[in-house]
């Protein structure tokens, strides 16, 4: 297991550090077939966003997010990350469908889902499916 120090160095700022330190910790995160992406407020990451199961062939992906705590929820901060990562998922992977779940109780998602612009597609017994497709 390799260990990374983070150390101030001299005529650099704390928040370069900070900077350098998430970018080292987004770079080790990253893996064939799926990036993670950082969700910032500010110089503050507040949250990831994964795109995986990424399929070029196939031209899907599967989102997912996770924000750092309710002090940061029902802001837009969640709908802005989608948006930005479905943009992402688009213009920079090539890809031209981008799925999502939630579980059925987390009503909270599903509507930020909704206002990222995802389309409901079907329900299970636990989860709720969405689809974004690029417009053509």
């Amino acid at each position: 297991m390799i260990r990374r120090s983070i150390r101030i160095l001299p005529g650099a700022s704390p928040i370069s550090t900070i900077i350098r330190r998430w970018n080292a910790y987004f770079e080790d995160k990253q893996q064939p077939g799926r990036v993670v992406l950082a969700v910032m407020r500010g110089e503050r990451v507040i949250g990831e966003i994964h795109l995986k199961r990424i399929d070029r062939e196939k031209g899907v992906c599967t989102l997912g997010i996770a924000l750092q705590n309710d002090a940061v929820k029902g802001k837009g901060y969640g709908t802005q990350a989608e948006r930005l990562a479905v943009r992402y998922a688009f213009d920079t992977l090539g890809l031209h469908t981008v799925l999502a779940d939630s579980l059925i109780a987390n009503t909270r998602s599903q509507r930020v889902l909704e206002k990222a612009g995802f389309r409901f597609i079907r329900e299970d017994g636990r989860f709720r499916y969405y689809k974004y497709e690029e417009e053509k």
